[in-house]
């Protein structure tokens, strides 16, 4: 898999499905983090990064980052202390999944867009669904 084409909104929305799947099907009592689950959770706290860095360009809002703050602590707690240094990757503007990176500038030109346009569209789906998810939250309430 190369990090090009679509993989930063994809990003996005992968991650955040898996929160809203493992918000929704929780037991009372939170499971071990499985190696899938690690991977998550280190891409979550790099995707953060990632947003810190477009928000330290002014591409997105502050609000942005509390969202992503919101699905990270969904999450079943971190097996290890590797979350920090994901998450300095993403502070660089460099996206990190599957053992692959690239940097925000880079994926924005195989895109043909700019790093902005990418932080911008990341902000959008990211609030997207959070609005998504809070609506299916409302609807197991019920």
């Amino acid at each position: 898999m190369t990090l090009t084409r679509h993989v930063l909104p994809a990003f996005v929305a992968g991650l955040f499905s898996i929160g809203v799947a493992q918000a929704a099907d929780a037991p009372s009592a939170i499971p071990a983090p499985t190696a899938d689950m690690k991977a998550v959770r280190l891409a979550a706290a790099n995707q953060l990064g990632v947003l810190e860095y477009c928000q330290s360009r002014g591409d997105i809002s502050a609000e942005t980052l509390d969202i992503q703050r919101k699905i990270i602590a969904m999450l079943p707690p971190p097996a290890d202390a590797g979350e920090a240094a994901a998450e300095q990757t993403g502070k660089g503007g460099t996206v990190s999944m599957g053992g692959q990176t690239i940097s925000i500038e880079d994926a924005a030109k195989r895109q043909q867009t700019t790093p902005t346009a990418l932080c911008k569209q990341m902000e959008t789906m990211l609030k997207q669904n959070m609005a998504q998810m809070n609506s299916q939250m409302n609807g197991l309430k019920k």
